[in-house]
């Protein structure tokens, strides 16, 4: 005797379908609140721009914050992911340049990504705390590889680089309506000086 509650193989995949679907949604939403609003905009904010119900935002995030990590989580995988895909006959020099391109065009791409980064205290959370080390791990290879070559000054960590490519975009961001090209041409003047071999 079939037991009618137990769903047939497969049938709650559009359930969890639906559930993804409405969770990248939210984060779409939440992103677009907090870089328009900044991290102090409510849950109620985001779940009206997503067309949801408070109830939904928290059956997916049970707190503001677990959304605030989950938007840089998503992000510092793109990187890492972004990352891991740049050519492998890139020299040193232009790899290391080429990964922090890719952070500053994430920071333009999602506004709220360099929001929740600069917001007070956030280095003193371990979620979020968690996800720059791992956007330095990233990094730590292509850094390495830099100085070794000779490409890069020997006294910086990647957690410098990291840092360095959230100010290239937070200096360049008042620009951007105006002056599209101030982010790339920031990054290259600081990348001059990462180049520049101590002495």
């Amino acid at each position: 005797m079939t037991d009618r509650r137990r769903p047939a193989p497969g049938h709650d995949r559009p359930l969890r379908t639906d559930a993804a679907r409405n969770r990248q949604a939210l984060l779409v939403a939440a992103s677009d609140v907090f870089a328009e609003l900044g991290t102090d905009a409510s849950v109620a904010q985001i779940a009206a721009r997503a067309g949801m119900g408070k109830a939904t935002v928290f059956g997916h995030f049970p707190s503001k914050e677990t959304l605030l990590t989950a938007i840089v989580t998503d992000e510092v995988d793109r990187l890492v992911a972004a990352g891991e895909q740049l050519p492998g006959d890139l020299e040193p020099g232009p790899a290391l340049l080429a990964f922090m391109k890719l952070q500053v065009d994430r920071y333009a791409a999602n506004r709220a990504f360099i929001e929740i980064l600069r917001e007070a205290g956030a280095a003193e959370r371990p979620e979020i705390r968690a996800q720059v080390e791992r956007l330095a791990e990233a990094c730590r290879p292509l850094i390495r590889r830099a100085q070794e070559s000779g490409a890069a000054r020997s006294d910086l960590s990647a957690l410098d680089v990291v840092l360095l490519a959230c100010g290239v975009y937070s200096a360049a961001e008042s620009l951007l309506d105006h002056e599209p090209g101030a982010c790339e041409r920031y990054l290259h003047a600081v990348f001059e000086g990462i180049a520049t071999t101590s002495g």
